[in-house]
């Protein structure tokens, strides 16, 4: 990943030093201006990489989901978990203190509200002191337009 951004910063040998020789891995010659590129260039990518990780997480809720409700029984949540899904492990007391967790139907029992399990805290991959890389929220774009309006 990193490797195919270091050679779209420096295309043909060409590096930060002005020097026009072969790309050799084990001397670099760049500049605090490539590795700014090479960074900043990761740093966007690597959102979209995570939103195809947040879309088949999603599908995988949505197949597990009761009909149309938006929302997975607490049982067949931790099936997947059982399956190998290793996001799907957190515990129901940890689910509540979320606000994913909908335990108000005695008839159904405890589940897990998807939308919002999406958008909780511990689907961000990245979280620092002035950003975070999250699954994005697919409604922001109809939230966009209608401010916009």
């Amino acid at each position: 990943f990193e490797h195919q951004h270091l050679h779209g910063v420096a295309p043909a040998g060409v590096h930060g030093s002005g020097l026009r020789e072969a790309w050799n891995p084990l001397r670099p010659l760049f500049s605090f201006a490539d590795a700014q590129a090479v960074v900043s260039s990761i740093s966007t990518q690597f959102g979209r990489y995570w939103e195809t990780e947040c879309e088949g997480l999603m599908q995988i809720l949505l197949k597990s989901e009761r009909r149309g409700t938006g929302r997975v029984p607490l049982s067949r949540f931790y099936a997947a978990a059982l399956g190998g899904q290793w996001h799907f492990t957190e515990s129901a007391a940890y689910l509540r203190q979320l606000g994913v967790l909908d335990d108000s139907s005695s008839f159904h029992g405890p589940q897990l509200i998807a939308s919002n399990y999406m958008q909780s805290s511990n689907n961000c991959v990245v979280t620092h002191k002035h950003f975070r890389v999250c699954c994005a929220n697919p409604c922001q774009d109809f939230y966009s337009d209608l401010e916009a309006a």
